[in-house]
């Protein structure tokens, strides 16, 4: 073979030599756009009605999960409780929970984990009475028949305020009831008392007018309210909750940026009572954080659980192993005071 025939060969193949790797890096880079522009679906189960899931509200209208690359669902729930057991039962990803609800839940074993507490509440959980059926006191919910959503948080606020009133809870008759059941039943004289938390507890309060008699927690008697994943999802792929709580934190700074658009987007999205949602609004703290006084919430909460026959006598659940702190540094690590 003469050079230029050579130079001319070597020439062409080392064309389509490049011909061939730009192919193949058009095919991976083609493969990688395809992969990041179809979004992950993710159901959030959330409390829907409830003040406390603020900024998963704000984060699904504002586009701040397509954003992180997630197709959100919001699947609707009237508590915390209901929630919790759709996502530990497979329909739901994550879910919005209290205390009380995920206090159980870890107790009896079941694979949950706090990724973040998303609000801190004040005066949203109390007990309204009727006045006209013999009620001026705490006291004399003895012998009364009261409306109580089970293992929820109102459960554990009810059993305070009788302790503080030095009222043994088996003289109280509970009947247990939905969330969106208390007010009617209240309403229609079938229960003398209810316990439960905004927004039906403002709903309760309303329907009875002046014949309302509210008792809160003492020294504004605080709860706060998170997000929960299930463990073996989490580990699964630990960058989803890093994603969801990156647009939780957009959320927040749009809230902290622009409040009154916040507000509105909140109150669109629980779609209650109006007036009921502008007086409840103040007494809702959203942000994004991981406390080490929630550890002692839980253990303060499993005791009574334990005192009171819900739960059986046992060793303190390891309540630090049940938070998923990874999240929360990756994406807020100054709102983390959690000490492993």
């Amino acid at each position: 073979m003469s050079p230029s025939i050579r130079r001319r060969t070597l020439a062409v193949l080392g064309i389509a030599g490049l011909a061939a790797a730009a192919t193949g890096l058009w095919g991976r880079w083609a493969t990688d756009r395809r992969a990041k522009s179809t979004p992950q679906a993710l159901t959030l189960a959330v409390s829907k009605a409830y003040i406390g899931s603020g900024l998963i509200a704000i984060a699904d209208q504002r586009g701040y999960f397509a954003d992180q690359g997630l197709q959100v669902t919001v699947q609707p729930h009237t508590s915390g409780r209901t929630a919790l057991e759709a996502m530990l039962a497979g329909r739901a990803d994550m879910a919005t929970v209290g205390d009380t609800p995920f206090m159980f839940a870890v107790a009896r074993g079941q694979p949950a984990v706090i990724l973040a507490t998303l609000a801190t509440v004040v005066r949203s959980h109390g007990v309204v009475a009727r006045r006209d059926h013999g009620i001026n006191a705490l006291a004399d919910l003895r012998g009364k028949q009261v409306g109580l959503t089970v293992g929820t948080d109102a459960d554990y606020l009810l059993s305070v305020l009788l302790a503080a009133n030095r009222i043994e809870p088996r003289s109280v008759r509970i009947a247990p009831l939905k969330p969106e059941e208390l007010a009617p039943a209240l309403a229609a004289g079938g229960v003398d008392a209810v316990a439960t938390w905004d927004p039906w507890l403002s709903t309760a309060r309303k329907g009875l007018a002046s014949q309302a008699l509210s008792f809160f927690g003492e020294h504004g008697f605080a709860f706060w309210f998170h997000l929960a994943g299930r463990r073996e999802a989490i580990a699964a792929d630990p960058q989803v909750p890093v994603k969801v709580l990156r647009a939780l934190a957009q959320a927040e700074q749009f809230l902290k940026d622009q409040p009154e658009g916040g507000r509105a987007i909140v109150a669109a999205a629980t779609a209650g009572d109006a007036a009921i949602f502008a007086e409840s609004w103040p007494r809702y703290d959203l942000k994004l954080k991981l406390p080490q006084a929630l550890l002692t919430m839980l253990e303060d909460q499993t005791r009574w659980a334990q005192a009171n026959g819900h739960l059986e006598a046992g060793p303190m659940p390891n309540f630090l192993d049940a938070i998923h702190l990874q999240a929360m540094l990756a994406v807020q690590p100054d709102a983390v005071s959690i000490v492993r």
